[in-house]
């Protein structure tokens, strides 16, 4: 038993994610290595008999999260949250809870997310951006079938978003010549090249 709690705690201690264990009242009990390095603290003494709540901000998680409730079952629980480090730094991290049945213990699990929520920022600024745009814009999988096409495009084609999601890309344009110019172009940025051309665009309006 002593030998199976050992290991159970050196794996704790070795995950990648902050894993903080508290009492009812999250009052911080234990924290793992990466726990202390999330919160910018030196030793696991600096989080003795501190509160999670310390490191939360108000109205920061998503959905929001009363570290004060208590289940009357064991469940688990993922939300979004930003915490205050020690340090002041702020960090947007996504964080899973379990709660044990008789109430008295819960285990916290912290995953940075501060890279990913940027990503997903950026990526909503790229796709308002490509909305907005001007040029008729399509993405394409492997294949050249058509998943997306910005408003630009349908409205080139006069086609509906239905009408042309899962298209080949190919029945756009107007010949086999032009089918050959875009196939080669797929292949190029398959490769990780662009490919600048010029083609003309079939409309819904035309045979």
């Amino acid at each position: 038993m002593a030998k199976s709690d050992s290991m159970y705690r050196q794996l704790v201690d070795d995950a990648t994610d902050a894993v903080l264990m508290t009492d009812r009242d999250s009052t911080i009990a234990t924290a793992n290595r990466s726990a202390l390095r999330l919160l910018r603290v030196s030793t696991a003494a600096d989080l003795a008999g501190r509160n999670l709540s310390d490191f939360a901000i108000p109205d920061g998680c998503t959905p929001p999260m009363d570290l004060g409730e208590q289940p009357i079952r064991p469940q688990r629980a993922a939300v979004q949250a930003r915490i205050r480090c020690a340090d002041g730094a702020l960090v947007d991290v996504a964080v899973s809870v379990c709660t044990f049945l008789d109430g008295d213990l819960r285990v916290f699990s912290l995953r940075d997310h501060t890279a990913c929520m940027a990503a997903e920022s950026q990526l909503r600024r790229l796709s308002q951006a490509i909305e907005l745009a001007g040029e008729a814009i399509c993405v394409l999988d492997i294949t050249g079938t058509i998943l997306f096409a910005n408003p630009a495009l349908l409205q080139l084609a006069q086609l509906t978003e239905e009408e042309l999601q899962g298209r080949p890309v190919n029945a756009l344009f107007d010949d086999a010549d032009t089918a050959r110019v875009l196939d080669a172009a797929v292949v190029e940025a398959r490769t990780g090249h662009s490919w600048r051309g010029r083609l003309t665009i079939r409309t819904a309006a035309e045979p």
